[in-house]
């Protein structure tokens, strides 16, 4: 596997992992599929997303699968996607035994020339040391203890933007300060 990045932390290493013990929301089949083919893959950055990090009070109402949590504003750029983020929403449920927090990310994009684009993330918060049942707690979680993994499928509307749609992408996600930064990858197959 080769990572088309310069940004050691920006890239899906972690998603090449053990098999999971249980379902994970509908994402594990398609997941476990999409695994065989990553050992034999490169992966290409296409754009770094910014969004505000998530308040405390945030992640219990996610957690319990109540509630879909509206992040405001945001912008995406990179080397094949740039703009903004007209609407997320972020629902989501927590798995207690495999203390991860499973969770479906909708959001609307405004491309620079004016493109608008759908993107789904359906993914994972993951951490070490109970670091997503502290979030969820409402405690104070280090921001390297907890990330995210996921998996983007895009819906567009204009034919200029068509390869997403038939592409694999996957992201990786993690908080830095007031910011939650998420690195959106393509994932190329050898010989392309």
């Amino acid at each position: 596997m080769k990572i088309v990045s310069n940004h050691s932390q920006d890239h899906p290493g972690d998603l090449i992992e053990e098999e999971p013990k249980a379902t994970l929301s509908g994402i594990t089949e398609s997941w476990w599929r999409t695994k065989e083919r990553l050992a034999s893959s490169q992966f290409e950055l296409m754009a770094m997303t910014l969004l505000p990090k998530p308040p405390p009070s945030a992640w219990g109402k996610l957690a319990m699968g109540r509630e879909t949590m509206t992040v405001p504003g945001g912008v995406f750029s990179g080397s094949l996607l740039n703009g903004v983020i007209v609407r997320n929403a972020i629902a989501g449920n927590y798995d207690r035994r495999e203390q991860q927090l499973h969770f479906v990310a909708d959001a609307e994009m405004l491309t620079n020339d004016g493109a608008t684009i759908y993107k789904t993330d359906r993914g994972l918060w993951r951490g070490t040391a109970n670091a997503i049942e502290r979030l969820i707690a409402g405690e104070a979680v280090a921001d390297c203890q907890y990330y995210l993994i996921g998996i983007l499928k895009f819906s567009v509307t204009h034919p200029r933007y068509a390869w997403l749609e038939t592409g694999t992408y996957l992201s990786r996600g993690v908080v830095e300060g007031d910011a939650l930064k998420i690195s959106q990858f393509q994932v190329l197959e050898v010989g392309r």
